[in-house]
């Protein structure tokens, strides 16, 4: 780690990171393009079905060989220069199993969500505790269908810039049960995105998948280029204003998700 074709902007003297599954390599080219910018590189350390958490993955076969490579990630990462890491994931997915592969050995018990909180709480305080700054990436609202065809669909109908969107209630209840494992981590050095905040709150109740003809999620999960550009933009500005809070030698308050 990390392979070769997954740095970008490689000539700069300071590099970032960004751990997790497929949705961190979604946020990934506009994450780069932006640290690009800032005189940063950026190292892309992901696998599909592999949420962030060291030494645990999910049942299903496609998942199986996660808990090993998250280890091997995080035992790079706090042996390497980076000094900060964006976990990002399909965190409702990943938190919403119930059964899990611990250190190899599966597990379905009544414990399960407390084991699973302390390899998360684990795996941020490995990283912050070796001067690593984390951004968590919250979740998102998804969709039931796929949202990029479906507004290709409508404007072929004659609907030339659809909006299409779910209950913000909706949204709160698919994240809720992902809430309690990604607020437990209380470092000073964890800063949290919300991408509710792009997606909710235009109008009171409800989310946006598509807005006004640019599709944010492409399939049902996963961002389209406006959407990771969207989220990018918070995550900068999250670093932006952690970044002033050092330099005043303020301590730095991780912001709640709403």
């Amino acid at each position: 780690m990390p392979i070769s074709s997954c740095i970008f902007n490689s000539s700069h003297p300071q590099t970032y990171a960004i751990l997790g599954d497929s949705l961190a390599s979604a946020l990934t080219p506009a994450l780069a393009k932006r640290l690009d910018g800032m005189g940063i590189g950026l190292e892309q350390i992901t696998h599909s079905f592999c949420a962030p958490v060291a030494d645990v993955s999910m049942v299903p076969v496609p998942a199986r060989e996660c808990g090993a490579f998250n280890a091997a990630a995080i035992d790079y990462l706090v042996n390497s220069k980076v000094k900060t890491v964006v976990l990002a994931a399909s965190w409702q997915i990943f938190f919403g199993q119930s059964r899990y592969v611990f250190n190899g050995e599966e597990v379905a018990t009544s414990d399960v969500r407390l084991r699973l909180r302390d390899a998360f709480d684990q795996t941020v305080g490995d990283l912050t505790s070796a001067g690593i700054r984390v951004v968590i990436v919250y979740p998102h609202p998804r969709g039931d269908t796929e949202i990029a065809a479906k507004v290709a669909k409508l404007m072929h109908k004659g609907m030339p810039t659809p909006t299409i969107t779910i209950a913000q209630d909706e949204f709160l209840q698919q994240s809720l049960p992902s809430y309690a494992y990604l607020d437990d981590p209380k470092d000073r050095h964890v800063l949290r995105v919300d991408p509710a905040k792009i997606f909710c709150g235009v109008e009171a109740g409800r989310c946006d998948l598509a807005r006004e003809g640019r599709a944010f999620i492409f399939d049902k999960v996963h961002f389209t280029p406006a959407g990771a550009e969207a989220v990018a933009d918070e995550i900068l500005l999250a670093l932006r204003r952690d970044d002033m809070v050092a330099e005043n030698g303020v301590a730095v308050l991780s912001p709640s998700h709403f």
